[in-house]
């Protein structure tokens, strides 16, 4: 076999079509033999189905009314009834109002006892009273009355219907037929939790459920003003009640219906349900099972499809993308791998390839780059205006000439220091106090040379003491103020340096008091520090100062210019401090 054989083999593409091919195959043999018996189980099952859950509801309602009707035998032999019932003379009026409050409580429970019961009454005409679950203690009224009187010469219990409400009504077992009963306990059957219960029967289109008392003309059924309601109340005679599973089609306005009847135990009462055969079967006809079978087939079939998918292309595809992702957010020191020999192991080595090589360039181009950054402030720190150093030396001669020694002496000390720490070369960065001793140096240089100047030098914050900054910084400002922000008019410089700490940084304000300061210059010269790159604009003064400040901190770090409270130049120096910075 060449190599094109073995590649297709293990391509992606080649296992894709014969996982496609497996289910063409299975589609194909499971359709030939569907078509043949799916109507006839399909026929059965669903008459099966309807006739299982007529069993199921028939075995519920039998429990459920011979629940009730031997827990209304119970509530005849309560005590507190029997006692209002026998001896109501003998009770005091405390003790009457305890059994009739206990017998309330016993027919609460024997309400909440099933969800059919709608209410449980007992009427009591000795007391002339009825207690209620639902209304509570009432005085006898007509209705009740015409309840007592129903019961002479008639049996204990009765199944009554009243304005098509179902009643379970019983007498006490004591009393004779023909005479009035001592008290009548009846249960009121609640319609709706017995629609609720057969809304089961609802699942087709035009199908419901009935539920028939023939003895007292009582129908309840789950769906109203339906027409086959009538034909089946007309034919309910015709059918053999003894039959427990009876079956068979009525027509009603050319619409032809699957009835299942079941008689219940509980008083002749008769379950019944229909289906209209046309929504049952004729789907059928139109390969409706074919087509439900042929989409569970499908969903096995697209279920395994999609698992092997994933298997083979989605796993493989999300491990890349996971790659990518982390690659995004930063993360490069790592490879990823497939064992199989297809297309991924291509692109997988080649990703390794891919990452081995940008570390490599982001090594290189970070190394470059902090060299690039070291050798550029050796250049700015190198072009320091020289200037100073010719004036200074002609000032000192002045003193020497004029035989003033003691400042002379002072100066030289200053200008000693001075130089010692412009001319060590050897550090780039110096701790902020060092900064600030330097440039107190400079300025009392500065005082020497300029009478009339006061100087207000705030204390730095001890926090900030040993944090490195670029040699040089503070300097240039307090130079600039000197050579830019006074002139000949200025009859006292004042000049103030002042420290204020922030959450994340060090101001430091240089001021001045000059009469020299143009807004437009003003504009021009922030314009100019906020720029990213200033190209050849100005090597020096606050220029090269501002963007030495941004090369060393970065962030919002660097230079503001504006007009002061004092009427001259108002510098802001800002160090943005970040965590990992020495403070």
């Amino acid at each position: 076999m060449g190599l094109r054989g073995r590649m297709f083999q293990k391509s992606i593409f080649s296992r894709l079509i014969f996982t496609f091919l497996i289910i063409l195959l299975s589609i194909y043999l499971l359709s030939a033999g569907i078509h043949k018996w799916g109507v006839t189980i399909i026929r059965t099952e669903i008459i099966s189905s309807m006739k299982s859950q007529m069993d199921y509801h028939k075995t519920v309602l039998d429990n459920e009314f011979s629940r009730i009707q031997n827990l209304q035998y119970e509530c005849m032999e309560d005590e507190d009834l029997l006692k209002l019932v026998n001896i109501p003379q003998s009770l005091s009026d405390f003790e009457k109002a305890q059994s009739i409050n206990r017998l309330l409580s016993r027919l609460h429970t024997l309400k909440n006892s099933s969800i059919y019961i709608e209410d449980a009454e007992v009427i009591i005409p000795i007391i002339d009273s009825a207690i209620s679950a639902n209304k509570g203690i009432i005085s006898i009224s007509d209705e009740e009355e015409r309840i007592i009187h129903s019961f002479f010469g008639s049996n204990i219990t009765r199944l009554v219907n009243e304005n098509n409400e179902l009643f379970s009504r019983v007498r006490n077992i004591s009393s004779s037929n023909k005479a009035s009963p001592h008290f009548v306990l009846q249960i009121e059957f609640s319609n709706t939790m017995l629609k609720n219960t057969f809304s089961s029967f609802n699942a087709y289109k035009g199908s419901g459920a009935l539920l028939f008392y023939p003895d007292q003309n009582y129908i309840l059924s789950t769906v109203s003003d339906c027409p086959i309601i009538k034909q089946i109340e007309s034919n309910i005679g015709k059918f053999d009640k003894t039959e427990n599973n009876y079956m068979v089609s009525v027509s009603s306005e050319d619409t032809r219906y699957l009835t299942f009847y079941q008689k219940l135990n509980y008083n002749n009462i008769m379950l019944v349900a229909y289906v209209p055969e046309r929504q049952v079967f004729s789907p059928l006809s139109k390969y409706m099972y074919l087509l439900w079978l042929f989409t569970i087939i499908s969903i096995i079939i697209v279920l395994y499809f999609s698992f092997s998918t994933h298997k083979i292309l989605q796993r493989p595809l999300q491990k890349l993308v996971s790659a990518f992702k982390r690659v995004e957010a930063g993360e490069m020191k790592f490879s990823i791998q497939h064992n199989t020999n297809d297309e991924f192991q291509y692109l997988y080595t080649r990703f390794n390839e891919m990452l081995e090589y940008i570390n490599n360039l982001i090594e290189q181009v970070y190394t470059q780059k902090i060299m690039s950054q070291k050798a550029e402030l050796k250049q700015l720190q190198s072009q320091i205006n020289p200037h100073f150093l010719y004036n200074s030396f002609f000032i000192l001669q002045r003193m020497i000439q004029g035989d003033d020694n003691e400042n002379a002496m002072r100066f030289s000390n200053y200008l000693g220091q001075y130089f010692q720490y412009v001319t060590r070369n050897a550090q780039d960065e110096m701790p902020l106090y060092k900064e600030v001793e330097h440039v107190r140096n400079y300025i009392e240089i500065q005082a020497i040379r300029f009478s009339r100047t006061s100087i207000e030098f705030e204390e730095m914050p001890l926090k900030y003491k040993d944090l490195l900054v670029p040699r040089l910084i503070l300097q240039p400002i307090i130079e600039n103020a000197f050579e830019h922000g006074f002139n000949r008019n200025v009859n006292q410089r004042i000049v103030s340096v002042r420290f204020n700490e922030a959450e994340d940084g060090l101001y430091c304000i240089v001021e001045d008091n000059g009469n020299s300061v143009d807004d437009s210059d003003l504009d021009e010269l922030n314009q100019r520090l906020s720029e990213e790159n200033t190209g050849e604009m100005e090597s020096t003064g606050l220029i090269n100062v501002n963007k030495r400040i941004r090369l060393k901190f970065g962030g919002r770090s660097g230079i503001v210019v504006s007009r002061g409270e004092l009427g001259g130049w108002k510098v802001v120096i800002f160090f943005e401090i970040k965590e990992e910075q020495n403070v």
